[in-house]
C-alpha cells in the first residue's frame, strides 16, 4: 500500500473516531475487535443488571473491553476516571471466575485529546495495584 493510501485510510479512521459518541463509539469498536479477533465476544447490558463492567472480552485470552465515549470528553474527565474504577471493581468481582482477568483496557474515545491527570492517576494507582 502506498503512503498516500495509508494517510488517507489514517485519516478517514480518526475522522470516524471523532465522530462518535455513546453507543454508536461501542458498536464500532465491537465491529472492528469482532473483524480483528475471532473469540471476541461483546456483552450486552442486561436490564438493571448493566453488563458489570464488561463491554466485551476474550476469554480464552482473559483480555477485557470498558468502552466509554462522551461527546465532550474534556468536559467528562472526573466522570471518565470514576467510571474506570467502578467497572473495574465491577468486572473484578462479577467476571472474574468466568474467565481470569488477565489484561483490562478502558477504550476512552478521548477525541485525540489527550487523557487527564485524573484518569491517569485512577489507572495507574486503582488498577495496576488490583490487576496484578
Amino acid at each position: 500500500m502506498y503512503n498516500i493510501d495509508k494517510n488517507y485510510l489514517r485519516v478517514q479512521f480518526q475522522l470516524k473516531i471523532h465522530e462518535k459518541n455513546a453507543s454508536e463509539f461501542q458498536i464500532f469498536f465491537e465491529e472492528i475487535m469482532q473483524v480483528a479477533f475471532e473469540d471476541f465476544r461483546k456483552i450486552k447490558p442486561y436490564g438493571k443488571l448493566g453488563d458489570k463492567g464488561n463491554d466485551g472480552y476474550r476469554p480464552s485470552a482473559g483480555i477485557y473491553y470498558q468502552v466509554y465515549s462522551p461527546q465532550k470528553p474534556d468536559e467528562k474527565e472526573l466522570e471518565a476516571a470514576r467510571k474506570l474504577k467502578a467497572d473495574f471493581d465491577k468486572l473484578k468481582s462479577e467476571w472474574d471466575q468466568i474467565a481470569t482477568i488477565k489484561t483490562f483496557y478502558f477504550v476512552y474515545n478521548d477525541k485525540r485529546l489527550g487523557t487527564s491527570i485524573h484518569i491517569e492517576r485512577g489507572y495507574c494507582q486503582d488498577f495496576c495495584v488490583k490487576c496484578s
